[in-house]
């Protein structure tokens, strides 16, 4: 758990004293694009050691197994995997929506400075 609260708190103080603030302006020069492994990458460890989900799997995936009905292990996969589907179908929903807002704002360096 300690080992996530650290790492969250070098993202939030090393987003702080960038001198951007972890924000690339457009027209700012970067035409390398996003490292989309590297962000990939904060996000799995981000997920990893949140103790959250893993205490929310414990807690709320038991009430739906029954050990008449065959492996409860299998069970819980079972469970998982569909909680994990509909949680992408929702976070890929989100990044289509805001993906297109962000386009839509991209030009408005005002919205960026606002943002900061």
């Amino acid at each position: 758990m300690w080992l996530g609260v650290v790492y969250l708190a070098y993202l939030g103080f090393k987003i702080l004293f960038d001198r951007n603030g972890g924000i690339t302006l457009p027209g700012g020069g970067d035409t390398a694009g996003p490292d989309y492994r590297r962000l990939f990458r904060q996000g799995l460890f981000v997920n990893l050691l949140n103790p959250k989900i893993a205490l929310f799997f414990m807690a709320f995936l038991p009430q739906f197994v029954d050990a008449e009905k065959g492996s409860i292990a299998l069970q819980m996969l079972f469970f998982g995997s569909l909680f994990n589907a509909g949680g992408l179908l929702w976070v890929l929903f989100l990044a289509i929506l805001f993906g297109a807002i962000g386009n839509r704002f991209a030009g408005a360096t005002g919205i960026w400075g606002w943002q900061r």
